[in-house]
């Protein structure tokens, strides 16, 4: 879903733009919620007595009287307050309050507003002016929205927000929402991010109808933490009658997460048949290979990131999937590097990012083909078979592998599951199908192809008994956890 909560801040113009030193600037009123938080990043709070409602940032400027809303001053309650210095956003008012209290000699800024970095640092500078904070506070200040733009530019590649449309919603008037057209610090921050603002044929904040918001129908939705406190959850949200039918709240951010170790004769001819527009971002995570994966992964457009040291399959794949939802993924789809599966094989799986499965299981068998048509070497077929289709009657889990390399997670298998807790090695796979059954996450499977030419194993037939005993006992333990008999890491209470 592509709905993001923002803080902002809403202004518009007229007088009172001066920005000298002030005479006096000991009991200080602010109309305005952006110019609330400069005051208190400039450690300059002590001065303020009092807030408009807007000042909901940072929390403790709460605690201070209100003064009513930015646009809807009053005089008798403004002068109760016996203020040295008023200082407000442009769109502070109504003006004949701000002229009654200027005849009775109370000192009025207006900060100028331009909805631009260079505008936020010149906010930035004119409030120092007034109060006569020291260069240093400034600088500290500039150096922290420098920093924030800086993320901003970073979120813009991350998303490739570049021409894509943006609505960005303030709050519900009614049930219709509010929306940012042009000459607003909403439209300012869409053009910060590159994009474009699909509201701007209008100027303001207005209402807009579910007809309109149909017919532009948005890339992404940018809501306000004030607007988004109208709904009980984002699923709550997206399934407003004004936003459930557009793209940003259909559409699903999947990643492709790439899981290598030492195969470096596979990378390319995994790469050129990567169908890059299934996935909104591609990474390659090397587990500290011995060969020159890494070398030749950098070679080509993804995301290469090398462990310091070996982390095993399961531990990499962790370190994986953790990465692609701290970065946005609403799905990751786990592809292995030796290319023995097909990597495009998820165009199968629509239906289940609609209805927001948690685990998708790419299956060699779903589709009863012939097991040696890929050239599945048959001791391998025999055991993966027998153990699935043991797995499958013994825990009435609807699948026909359980040992495959291709999954794909969904954001609940992330927020719901602890799979941190399960092995690093190639145990992981075989626990987090019982995990997503233990917390009764949606799941199924998609028929996938393979190719094993040139295909080899680090699995032995030691090493592939010891794989069998281990599921066994990951099943006993299972039980044990889902009849409350004794639970563990892997399955808790």
């Amino acid at each position: 879903m592509r709905i993001f909560l923002i803080s902002i801040f809403v202004s518009s113009f007229f007088g009172f733009t001066n920005c000298d030193l002030a005479e006096n600037s000991d009991k200080v009123v602010i109309a305005g919620g952006s110019l609330t938080e400069i005051v208190y990043d400039l450690k300059e709070e002590e001065k303020l007595i009092a807030v408009d409602i807007t000042s909901n940032f940072p929390p403790e400027a709460k605690e201070l009287p209100s003064i009513g809303y930015v646009r809807a001053l009053s005089t008798e309650g403004l002068l109760s307050l016996s203020p040295s210095l008023i200082l407000g956003e442009d769109d502070m008012g109504p003006p004949l309050v701000l002229d009654q209290l200027a005849l009775v000699g109370i000192d009025i800024r207006i900060i100028p507003e331009n909805y631009s970095i260079d505008g936020i640092l010149s906010k930035v500078a004119c409030v120092t002016k007034i109060l006569g904070t020291n260069l240093a506070s400034r600088k500290r200040l500039e150096t922290k929205i420098n920093k924030h733009v800086s993320d901003l530019k970073n979120l813009r590649e991350d998303f490739a927000l570049k021409n894509k449309t943006i609505m960005l919603i303030l709050n519900l008037q009614g049930t219709s929402p509010v929306v940012a057209g042009h000459s607003t610090s909403g439209n300012g921050f869409i053009n910060l991010l590159g994009a474009k603002n699909i509201m701007d044929d209008f100027e303001g904040w207005k209402p807009v109808s579910t007809e309109s918001i149909l017919e532009k129908n948005p890339d992404y939705i940018l809501v306000t933490k004030r607007g988004m406190s109208s709904f009980s959850d984002e699923e709550a949200f997206s399934k407003h009658p004004s936003l459930k039918l557009t793209k940003a709240a259909k559409a699903k951010k999947i990643y492709a997460i790439v899981i290598c170790y030492n195969s470096s004769p596979a990378i390319e001819s995994l790469y050129n048949k990567i169908d890059k527009s299934l996935f909104d971002k591609i990474y390659f995570f090397d587990d500290n290979s011995t060969d020159d994966s890494y070398e030749k992964a950098k070679k080509f457009d993804w995301e290469v990131i090398k462990n310091d040291k070996n982390l095993g399959h399961g531990g990499n794949l962790k370190k994986a999937i953790e990465t692609a939802f701290i970065n946005g993924a609403d799905y990751a789809c786990e592809i292995h590097a030796d290319n023995q599966y097909n990597p495009n094989s998820l165009t199968q799986a629509k239906d289940f990012f609609e209805n927001d499965y948690g685990l998708i299981i790419g299956s060699r068998f779903v589709n009863k083909n012939p097991f040696l048509k890929d050239g599945m070497p048959f001791l391998r077929y025999f055991a993966n078979k027998v153990m699935s289709t043991f797995t499958s009657k013994l825990l009435s889990i609807n699948l026909t592998e359980f040992h495959t390399g291709y999954k794909i997670f969904g954001k609940k298998f992330y927020e719901t599951v602890p799979f941190k807790n399960c092995s690093n090695d190639y145990l992981f796979s075989f626990q987090i199908i019982l995990q997503a059954k233990y917390f009764n996450l949606k799941y199924g499977e998609i028929s996938i192809s393979s190719s094993y030419e040139g295909f080899r194993t680090s699995c032995n037939y030691y090493r592939g008994f010891f794989y069998l005993l281990q599921n066994f006992r990951e099943i006993f333990f299972y039980f044990l956890a889902k009849f409350k008999i004794l639970n563990n890491k892997i399955f808790p209470k």
